[in-house]
């Protein structure tokens, strides 16, 4: 007995045999799994019960699981696609933040101002407008260390 040389699903879609043997098995190319004569009374078709080309799949069943499997790949193209755009937009925001405190760390040392106090008021700094703090004596913060 021949292996066949194009498996067709339930839909007429066809895909050539890769690997097949001399006494007639092959390799679904559907689902990789192993036909042989001997031991599938529907063959040449395939035994699998998942596998599209399978003797039982029924047209309307393969249409479910095609348009099933469409969703749920659109559905991860646009989860990876926000993932990507929320990363971008951090990245941007850190660079951003980044620049604005090294510009009022480079203030404070122009005008005069502790940056140990700068920095420690982080969210001024980040968010709002940063306190530039010039002491009369040595800085509380700089004791501390």
């Amino acid at each position: 007995m021949q292996a066949p040389e194009t498996v067709s699903d339930a839909l007429g879609n066809t895909r050539p045999v890769i690997d097949s043997w001399p006494d007639g098995s092959y390799s679904c190319p559907w689902c990789a799994s192993a036909v042989t004569p001997e031991h599938s009374p529907h063959f040449p078709q395939c035994e699998n019960p998942g596998c599209p080309a399978g003797y039982w799949m029924r047209p309307d069943l393969l249409r479910e699981q095609y348009a099933k499997r469409e969703a749920q790949e659109a559905e991860e193209a646009r989860r990876k696609a926000n993932h990507e755009w929320a990363m971008r937009r951090i990245r941007e925001e850190n660079e951003a933040r980044d620049i604005r405190i090294r510009e009022a760390v480079a203030h404070a040392r122009e005008i005069g101002a502790c940056v140990p106090c700068l920095l420690r008021d982080r969210y001024r700094l980040e968010y709002g407008a940063p306190r530039f703090v010039k002491h009369r004596k040595a800085c509380p913060l700089a004791a501390r260390e």
